[in-house]
């Protein structure tokens, strides 16, 4: 708490624990988000149609 208030007196970062490995952590994982929506998306649209008797 008290580095979070020194760095932004010192004029630096917000949130000077954030390191590139957080921040390739957090790519990784909002590209895993985006892969597991579109699944799910896919299996939706594939049950609607299934079950409508589109095939």
């Amino acid at each position: 708490m008290i580095d979070g208030i020194m760095a932004k007196e010192d004029g630096k970062a917000d949130k000077p624990y954030r390191s590139e490995m957080h921040r390739k952590q957090r790519t990784k994982n909002i590209a895993l988000m985006l892969l597991l929506l579109g699944f799910s998306v896919l299996v939706y649209f594939v049950a609607i149609v299934r079950i409508g008797g589109g095939s």
